[in-house]
């Protein structure tokens, strides 16, 4: 007579009760066999602690930033004032300087500028490929027309 049969006759379990009980079982030596060693100081209940604390210091590290001399990307402009933008007389790199204007969307305002003519009014900037009801709002602000 075998282990399960004993058990099964003792405990008067069914035999899908026993294979459920088999199967939980085996699951659980296997998990046991698999949980993975635990690093050297961490605490026996957090096994992922020292990757946790690994975790928090490569997001504080990248939250604040890279540092100055690392950054291949242009720098940034300066904050901007409201109205500071002249649209009909701005350079690139006024245009640049403006929240979600690239070298290509200025590049673009500056010939549709040269070939239309100056903008009466912001509106007028949709006319412009890049450059929707979204990406206008957040520059009328630091726009003017004079």
């Amino acid at each position: 007579m075998g282990f399960w049969s004993t058990v099964r006759q003792h405990m008067t379990f069914t035999p899908q009760e026993t294979r459920a009980i088999a199967l939980l079982v085996i699951a659980l030596a296997a998990g046991e066999a698999l949980r993975p060693a635990r690093t050297p100081g961490t605490p026996p209940g957090r096994p992922g602690a020292a990757i946790d604390s690994e975790f928090s210091a490569l997001s504080r590290a990248l939250l604040a930033g890279p540092p100055e001399a690392a950054s291949p990307q242009r720098p940034l402009p300066p904050p901007l004032a409201p109205g500071s933008i002249n649209i009909n007389r701005a350079t690139r790199e006024d245009l640049l300087a403006l929240p979600g204007i690239g070298p290509k969307t200025a590049d673009k305002i500056i010939a549709f500028r040269n070939s239309h003519g100056p903008f009466a009014r912001a509106d007028d900037l949709l006319a412009v490929s890049g450059i929707g009801p979204k990406k206008l709002a957040r520059i009328r602000p630091y726009l003017r027309w004079n």
